[in-house]
């Protein structure tokens, strides 16, 4: 479960000991709901979303053998270089598949953690708007 005020660096040194240790992450958004205890106000929902896609783009790197968390840099535990280069991440996102569902094995509940305004978890490959969304989200250029 990501955004339950864990930091970048915290999700992805655990999902990278935890793949060492042959167990495969599946990555789930904590649901913010406004105007209850779980409301996380002093976060916007872009601070959000990039967490949760920096996270879902370095467990694929990890666990696809392309990167790993020590060669991953870190400035206030937010993640700036994932360790590989800037072509890796562009095909990755052209891809989709980091940013696709990543729970049990023939999930039939893709969309139980997504809000009505924004997919953290595609159950589809991404199409292309999609996509430049994720770049943006992620803070990488166009």
């Amino acid at each position: 479960m990501i955004g339950l005020g864990e930091t970048d660096e915290d999700a992805i040194m655990i999902i990278s000991e935890l793949w060492k240790n042959n167990v495969n992450a599946a990555l789930f958004s904590y649901t913010y709901i406004p105007g209850t205890q779980f409301e996380i106000a002093e976060k916007t929902q872009s601070e959000i979303i990039r967490h949760y896609r920096a996270v879902q783009l370095s467990r694929h790197l990890i666990i696809e053998k392309l990167a790993d968390y020590p060669y991953m840099r870190f400035e206030n535990n937010i993640i700036c270089d994932f360790g590989v280069g800037k072509n890796i991440l562009l095909s990755i996102i052209e891809d989709g598949s980091a940013f696709r569902t990543s729970g049990c094995p023939d999930c039939n509940r893709p969309m139980a953690n997504e809000t009505f305004s924004r997919i953290f978890n595609f159950p589809k490959k991404p199409g292309d708007d999609e996509k430049e969304n994720i770049m943006r989200e992620l803070g990488l250029e166009l």
